[in-house]
């Protein structure tokens, strides 16, 4: 994980696993290289585990579409085996089977803070730290994910 934003998503996912006391476990977490192919590899490498994880977040839409194929081809179901989420929320995560949950990214209000960045720092503007903004997510809830399944005899 080589880009700023991978690098904040898996702080973000330790710190919230902390804040539910749950210990981090690195077999868990699995590069997709922002790919499609490479991200169905990785979640085959996911879903051999035992126990089966019963969620995979992907950092964009197009690797949980990746997620999501191998899933399928595992003649697994999502979300009933396996639910999947992607960041981005871009247009083709409503038209998957089943549409995908996403986390929509304020794209537009990303880019354009870039763009002024960009133009301050052309213009000889001195940047206060390290440029650095967060901005408001939320999360789109599709058909892709649910409760994980019962344990056997519930």
């Amino acid at each position: 994980m080589n880009t700023v934003t991978a690098v904040d998503r898996l702080e973000g996912y330790k710190n919230a696993l902390a804040e539910a006391k749950i210990p981090y476990d690195g077999t868990l977490v699995a590069n997709g290289h922002y790919s499609r192919a490479e991200s169905a590899k990785s979640a085959a490498k996911l879903l051999a585990i035992d126990p089966r994880p019963t969620a995979i977040y992907a950092s964009n839409d197009i690797m949980a579409i990746g997620v999501m194929d191998v899933i399928k081809e595992k003649n697994l179901r999502v979300p009933e085996d396996c639910s999947v989420i992607g960041s981005d929320n871009i247009d083709l995560a409503q038209f998957t089977s089943p549409a995908l949950t996403s986390v929509n990214m304020p794209i537009y209000e990303i880019s354009r803070a870039a763009v002024r960045l960009l133009f301050e720092v052309i213009g000889g503007k001195s940047i206060n730290g390290n440029g650095r903004q967060v901005m408001d997510t939320h999360l789109v809830a599709r058909n892709s994910c649910s409760h994980p399944p019962l344990p056997s005899g519930e």
